[in-house]
């Protein structure tokens, strides 16, 4: 508990190296532990290591399967890396978890390039 809240604060103060060695100590031990796995998706995403936050952020569905703020993430990275159909595939499950994403989505700046996208509009205002 202590190890997921000082690395929870590191990240909301932006010490996210810091962040990352204490969410991979923590996970070490709690292996299961679903929100620690995405919340170092969100910090490998912040330092651009898109890949390895694709990997713990599947590691965080697998734990917590359909979970929307999850799916979202994932969204935000394949929108990074321009992969169109994997980003409207994770929108799509987010979408369907949890609604409110819809609007996010419609004012969040990583789909910025997709908001003249027929098929991201369709999504997102449907």
């Amino acid at each position: 508990q202590t190890l997921f809240l000082d690395a929870s604060s590191c990240a909301a103060n932006g010490n996210l190296h810091d962040a990352l060695k204490l969410y991979k100590k923590l996970l070490v031990s709690k292996n299961d532990h679903a929100v620690a796995w995405s919340n170092m998706g969100s910090v490998l995403r912040d330092l651009q290591r898109n890949e390895e936050a694709l990997d713990a952020y599947a590691k965080a569905l697998e734990l917590s399967p359909d979970n929307p703020k999850v799916l979202y993430n994932m969204a935000i990275l394949h929108a990074r890396q321009r992969k169109a159909e994997k980003m409207l595939e994770c929108l799509a499950k987010s979408f369907r978890s949890d609604a409110e994403y819809k609007d996010e989505a419609l004012n969040d700046p990583a789909f910025k390039e997709y908001w003249g996208n027929p098929a991201f509009k369709d999504l997102a205002e449907a």
